[in-house]
């Protein structure tokens, strides 16, 4: 068939720079709650030690193979404050770096308490394989603080690579006697300069309650992708094309590859 030609077509995944993102619903696929190791042992407002992520992650700009998880719903980088005192007050909205620590993630973030519920738990765990990992905080069936009788259950998911993160929500009641039933979905960076949150999901926002809700930040900045077709087994060969759709008309049976 010399002469003939062929439309080839390549779909790739674009990753982008963590120096901006955007946030929007996603589908309410969780992982296991309850699972993995414990971070914090049925305590109140404190930070967990010093855990090792398993994969260097990659947030606002910077690089972390660390964090910290806190009784409160929330995640920091800032490995300086583990197993110290957490904040639990939520009295004015994100960015800011009175009530949060710098690089703080808010996978649900209120004043909540692990220390009085029968089976709540504050786990995680990496899965996976490189370089598709992923790290997994949980905060399973914990009390409300002042309203012990009601609990929340809830997960964050660190991506490795894309370096997206999810915010699955199985439960989330309010207590409006304490804090004002004030809590926070969002993220902001190290100098409090900057935070993205899910719609209606801020500090100071009207009280809310769901269920089986998630939310997913994407790093929105600058591509880090490029792409290329080369002619021939592997990208030795001369470069044939840039977009992800190409005609190419061989003389002879030719393999490429994108």
């Amino acid at each position: 068939c010399s002469g003939n030609c062929a439309s080839l077509a390549a779909t790739i995944s674009t990753l982008n720079t963590t120096s901006s993102y955007s946030v929007a619903a996603t589908p309410y696929t969780p992982f296991p709650y309850g699972v993995g190791t414990t971070a914090i042992p049925n305590v109140d407002d404190v930070w967990s030690s010093a855990i090792n992520i398993g994969f260097n992650f990659c947030y606002f700009g910077n690089t972390f193979n660390q964090l910290l998880i806190g009784s409160n719903g929330e995640i920091t980088f800032n490995t300086a404050f583990a197993s110290g005192g957490e904040n639990y007050q939520v009295t004015t909205l994100l960015p800011n770096l009175v009530e949060h620590q710098p690089n703080t993630i808010c996978g649900v973030y209120r004043d909540i308490d692990p220390s009085v519920g029968v089976g709540s738990t504050v786990t995680y765990t990496t899965t996976g394989t490189a370089p598709c990992r992923r790290f997994i905080a949980n905060w399973t069936t914990v009390p409300l603080y002042s309203c012990n009788t009601t609990t929340t259950t809830f997960q964050v998911v660190l991506y490795e690579k894309s370096n997206i993160i999810d915010v699955y929500i199985k439960e989330k009641n309010v207590c409006s006697t304490w804090n004002d039933g004030n809590a926070i979905v969002g993220i902001q960076n190290a100098d409090g300069t900057a935070a993205v949150v899910a719609p209606s999901r801020n500090g100071l926002d009207a009280n809310w309650t769901v269920s089986n809700e998630a939310w997913r930040f994407t790093p929105s900045g600058p591509s880090i992708t490029s792409f290329k077709w080369y002619e021939g087994n592997g990208t030795t060969g001369p470069v044939v094309g840039t977009t992800n759709n190409i005609t190419v008309c061989p003389a002879v049976t030719t393999t490429y590859t994108a």
